[in-house]
């Protein structure tokens, strides 16, 4: 393979590591694209991370006429297939597998979008080439977009997946390119992986101080020297160290790609040339290749398979409640004897009779209808009638609006009579904060230790029974029983959110997650086997703990605080019914 006229490259390139160094305008992403070509040439894969959206003049000749190489592009403004942000792991994947030549065009992404598919882009890759080991070669245009030396907190993830790639993946076939202008900001262990460097025109210090370091730490104190000459070289020009990959110290001028320039800036008073005429490229078995690897992760997404796994678990919990009933219910009564044949008249006449009654009911019931009726219109407001007057008249007592409670729209939300008084200003954010977590609970009604443990509050404090003092008396919340619900004037309060119903296995995950782990563990178990109840000898072995430790009775205490668990007898114990209302349906 040909980089310059006077310097030929083994075939070997493809798996080698490397690094293009250069100030803008001075021609890296052209000594970049010009080793691409010589790859392609040689039949192997070559895949370009590219954010800046040059990389597409490899589909056409050098002077935009004729094609170029037959190079996949995924995404950008001249794209084969569109390319996604959430689609990193199929990508991965499908080049790995299917080695492909592909340019992943990155460029219209926002920074997280680009953060998120690379992430997901390189374990997908570094995974699936350990089954499909084969030569490729990565170059990674503006390398220190992906792997930086300073990583912001969402980048670290990308960084730790890339290096490991670029570290370790020529054991499977991968080696690469780093094409960048700023070195310095190139994280220092990943630049340190590069064997050999092609540097060109530079004129920063700060990068010229990278470089030397490199040099000072793989190549002669003479080549250190050489540093200096850097910002002197023409466009094109390049000082090639490589110690032990090709054995040279050389300045060289870099041969002319056979394939569109993109990346040339256009002179002033020019337009942008772009290519008219680009290799064609057979997607149609690639796009059938991807769409059977969405259905094959589909049928294994952990969130689809969570969710069957809950229904089998609803299911099962329905049916261990049933068995449960059926082994207390009582024996079945003997089958009645047959009916005398005598008797067979008697029973046609008493049926003649009844639904004779029957249509005098229907009847009656009309009649009620139509006297409902002119009640309800006697109620309507008119000018002039005093309504309390009229309730007093016609019931016999005061009616207000609300002093009939109906169920809520919802079917799980009562309306409860409601005061006007304002909430005090001091109260207003805790009594949301209440609400919020009664609301975004739905359908569980917790209790009053539940929901005060859900919020992150003690039930003990003050505070909690000043707020719930204020939700109450203004009708915010109702009590069923022990547990409590909240009222349409509650989710009014938190602006009117109706949160999407929470699955009963999503409340249950919610427990275990806001749970310490000793009493997580026990919970854990007792879900498992509900609606049974568990000797705490049996418990303490299946969640593989002992009974005889101080932790156990601080978890058990804790469970039974928060009302999450019973005792069924002495020592024997059960998940309480209300984290399971699929049972009872």
């Amino acid at each position: 393979m040909k980089l310059s006229p006077d310097l030929d490259v083994p075939d070997s390139v493809i798996t080698q590591k490397l690094a293009v160094i250069a100030e803008s305008g001075a021609g890296k992403t052209y000594t970049a694209g010009v080793i691409a070509e010589g790859i392609l040439t040689l039949g192997a894969q070559v895949i370009v991370c590219d954010p800046v959206g040059v990389w597409r003049g490899l589909k056409s000749s050098a002077d935009g006429k004729s094609p170029g190489f037959a190079i996949l592009i995924l995404g950008g403004d001249h794209q084969d297939l569109p390319l996604l942000p959430e689609s990193g792991e199929l990508v991965g994947r499908v080049l790995a597998e299917r080695a492909p030549s592909a340019v992943l065009d990155v460029s219209g992404f926002t920074s997280s979008e680009t953060k998120r598919f690379m992430r997901d882009f390189a374990e997908s890759f570094f995974q699936a080439k350990k089954k499909h080991k084969g030569a490729v070669h990565l170059i990674l245009e503006e390398a220190q977009t992906f792997v930086p030396q300073n990583p912001e907190r969402d980048e670290t993830l990308m960084l730790n997946r890339l290096e490991r790639l670029l570290k370790i993946g020529r054991n499977y076939g991968v080696g690469w390119t780093l094409v960048t202008q700023h070195p310095q900001s190139v994280h220092k262990r990943v630049l340190n992986l590069a064997g050999t460097v092609i540097a060109l025109r530079m004129s920063g210090s700060h990068e010229r101080k990278a470089l030397a370091m490199w040099t000072k730490d793989n190549a002669s104190p003479a080549d250190v020297d050489l540093v200096g000459d850097l910002p002197g070289l023409d466009t094109g020009v390049a000082h090639i160290w490589s110690p032990s990959f090709l054995k040279i110290s050389k300045r060289v001028r870099i041969r002319k790609k056979v394939t569109f320039d993109a990346s040339a800036t256009p002179e002033v008073g020019q337009t942008k040339a772009e290519p008219k005429a680009f290799a064609p490229v057979e997607i149609e078995q690639l796009r059938a290749d991807m769409e059977a690897m969405v259905e094959q992760a589909a049928a294994a997404d952990p969130t689809a398979l969570q969710k069957r796994l809950d229904a089998a678990m609803g299911d099962n919990v329905r049916l261990r409640a049933e068995l449960v009933k059926l082994k207390n219910a009582p024996p079945p009564r003997p089958l009645a004897p047959p009916i005398p044949v005598e008797l067979t008249a008697t029973l046609t006449a008493l049926t003649d009779n009844l639904a004779a009654s029957a249509a005098g009911l229907s009847e009656l019931a009309k009649g009620l209808t139509l006297a409902v009726g002119r009640l309800a219109a006697a109620a309507e407001p008119r000018p002039g009638v005093d309504r309390t007057a009229l309730a007093v008249k016609v019931f016999g007592r005061s009616a207000g609006l609300n002093a009939f409670p109906t169920r809520a729209p919802n079917g799980h939300a009562p309306k409860a009579t409601t005061t006007t008084d304002p909430i005090p200003p001091e109260l207003l954010a805790y009594v949301k904060l209440l609400c919020t977590t009664a609301a975004s609970r739905l359908p569980m009604k917790p209790t009053v230790v539940q929901l005060a443990q859900l919020a992150g509050r003690s039930h003990n404090s003050s505070s909690f029974e000043k707020a719930m003092g204020a939700i109450t008396t203004r009708g915010l919340m109702v009590r069923e029983g022990k547990q409590l619900v909240i009222t349409d004037a509650g989710l009014q309060l938190i602006d009117g959110a109706r949160p999407e119903p929470t699955s009963p296995g999503d409340l249950r995950r919610t427990w275990l997650n806001s749970l310490p782990t000793y009493e997580s563990k026990l919970l854990a178990v007792l879900f498992r086997n509900y609606p049974m109840a568990l000797p705490a000898e049996d418990l303490a072995r299946l969640a593989e703990v002992s009974t005889t430790s101080s932790s156990w009775d601080r978890a058990i205490g804790s469970l039974k605080r928060n009302e999450l668990i019973g005792e069924t007898g002495r020592r024997v114990y059960v998940a309480t019914a209300t984290l399971f209302p699929e049972a009872a349906s």
